[in-house]
């Protein structure tokens, strides 16, 4: 699909979408691997496809500090250490990422980097403000805090207090960035980290290269003048975040298996499989896979707190699950690509289906799902959450900017057809 292009798409699969499925590799992974071999003292092999805005948005940024990324299939990309700064005063293009806007302005600052950061998207109503006032008391210089901004300064190593409310990419990028200073830093967390999962995602990358930070009970203390040592090659597994649509729309409609995901995952959002078990979904797991399958489905309560990203596909499952569901701690949800939460109740609305948002709360009461014409928001998640939530009835939704899911899943509508699903443009 054209990136540039508005691409308006009509969708049914009224018989059910049943099949076998890969999905792509892990966002979250794959943003912390590529910086972790660009820091290494030796080429890797990067083994799974890169593919989604985000994480080319990662690889460019990557590309624009000197770092030489070499495709060699489909399936694997050499990405060779960062020698040196070969380009003066780079711009760094963030795209839509949030994650790669928060991995990589802590460690240009750490190069001691003259950069400027660029995005689009909502990027500059994401939060960042944390994170730039704590590595502007270390050295950093900023002419503005908002993006697009240019970073100059180099940091220095010392204790570097982040509120752990906001996000826990603010921590992540410190741990990724902080190994590289002449001496050693320290991280001390304000309040508890929200998406901890994220951050021992973090953890198993850093350990994989050699790095290991002590884990304090303020954080942690991370020892300076390190160098990343490669594994020599690395595979970047499935995504959770992916895999939670049609696993959504297997406990829908009928059997989905997902290849290739690890049911023992560190990714925050494998939570799926336990919430569509308690919800009444079928999940199995099987040697090369995960097979979900339609179930007696019925409503439930569980928190976003540690998964928001889920919390629009799994509104679309509850509002064809029995009964009365609630979602907690959901405000987070406002400072995505989209107001997620304004638009789940939009569709939810179109959809017929009662739902609300009080006190951080969603309330989401199950009923028969009607079709109906929907804007994408802008938002990938939003746009795969709108697709599943017809299957198995029918009716038919028509999705406005439905390119949206290249931000993460390109290939979505092929394995939405592939698996018995209809796609039309209009």
């Amino acid at each position: 699909m054209d990136e540039k292009s508005e691409i308006n798409l009509r969708l049914s699969a009224k018989k059910g979408l049943n099949g076998e499925i890969y999905v792509p590799v892990s966002k979250s992974y794959a943003h912390r691997i590529l910086i972790a071999c660009a820091l290494s003292d030796r080429p890797t092999l990067v083994k799974g496809r890169l593919i989604g805005e985000d994480i080319n948005a990662t690889l460019e940024c990557l590309s624009s500090l000197g770092v030489k990324c070499e495709q060699i299939s489909e399936d694997e990309t050499v990405i060779y250490p960062l020698d040196s700064i070969r380009i003066d005063r780079p711009t760094l293009n963030v795209g839509e990422s949030g994650s790669t806007l928060r991995f990589m302005l802590p460690l240009a600052a750490a190069l001691g980097v003259s950069a400027r950061f660029k995005g689009g998207g909502r990027l500059n109503k994401r939060p960042i403000s944390d994170l730039i006032d704590s590595l502007k008391g270390h050295g950093a210089l900023f002419d503005r805090e908002e993006i697009p901004f240019s970073v100059g300064g180099k940091l220095a190593p010392g204790n570097y207090v982040i509120n752990g409310e906001i996000s826990s990419q603010y921590i992540t990028g410190l741990l990724l960035s902080l190994p590289i200073l002449g001496e050693d830093s320290k991280i001390t967390i304000q309040g508890k980290a929200v998406s901890a999962g994220y951050i021992n995602i973090t953890l198993d990358i850093l350990n994989q290269f050699g790095i290991y930070p002590q884990k304090t009970l303020e954080g942690f203390i991370i020892k300076g003048n390190q160098r990343y040592i490669s594994p020599g090659e690395i595979s970047i597994e499935s995504d959770w975040s992916s895999a939670c649509f049609f696993a959504v729309a297997g406990a829908l409609s009928g059997r989905i298996k997902v290849i290739g995901l690890n049911p023992q995952s560190k990714q925050g959002d494998r939570i799926v499989m336990d919430l569509l078990e308690k919800a009444g979904g079928n999940v199995i797991v099987e040697k090369d896979g995960i097979v979900f399958s339609k179930g007696n489905l019925k409503g439930l309560k569980f928190s976003a707190k540690n998964c928001p990203d889920i919390v629009p596909i799994m509104s679309v499952l509850l509002a064809r699950a029995e009964g009365n569901s609630i979602i907690t701690e959901t405000e987070r949800l406002r400072l995505k690509e989209s107001d997620r939460l304004s638009a789940i109740l939009e569709i939810l609305r179109v959809f017929t289906i009662d739902a609300d948002s009080k006190d951080d709360r969603l309330y989401i009461t199950g009923g028969q799902i009607k079709g109906g014409e929907l804007p994408g928001f802008n938002d990938h998640r939003m746009v795969m959450s709108e697709a599943i939530a017809i299957v198995g009835t029918q009716e038919i939704v028509s999705i406005w900017g439905a390119q949206a899911i290249n931000k993460s899943y390109p290939n979505f509508f092929s394995d939405f057809r592939t698996l018995g699903g209809t796609v039309e443009k209009f």
